[in-house]
């Protein structure tokens, strides 16, 4: 799919969801906030539900008999372009100052 997308002339990357529950985070975030609207879709909205946090290590996961690469994708894409600066900019938005007020509110 990468290479795919790459030979049309779109800029590609990868990014992992498994790291760090901050991409998860951000889209949480966001979606209570209102800032982003998602698909009425079904297996979206069974996965976004079925999330599960592990205690421990704090990563996102999905339950045994569950799946999460639409989950995984929608975070993906608010995470990603939560990060780039000419949003922020656009928006005339400091991004410091609106993680550590994020941050504090959760």
């Amino acid at each position: 799919m990468l290479q795919t997308l790459q030979r049309a002339g779109f800029i590609v990357g990868q990014r992992s969801m498994d790291r760090t529950p901050e991409p998860y985070e951000w889209l949480k975030a966001a979606l209570y906030d209102q800032r982003v609207s998602i698909p009425d879709h079904e297996t979206l909205r069974t996965e976004l539900i079925s999330l599960e946090v592990d205690s421990k290590t704090e990563k996102v996961d999905h339950p045994p008999t569950g799946s999460k690469d639409l989950a995984d994708a929608l975070a993906g894409v608010v995470y990603g372009l939560s990060m780039r600066r000419d949003v922020w900019t656009q928006h005339r938005v400091t991004p410091g100052k609106f993680i550590r007020t994020q941050l504090r509110a959760s």
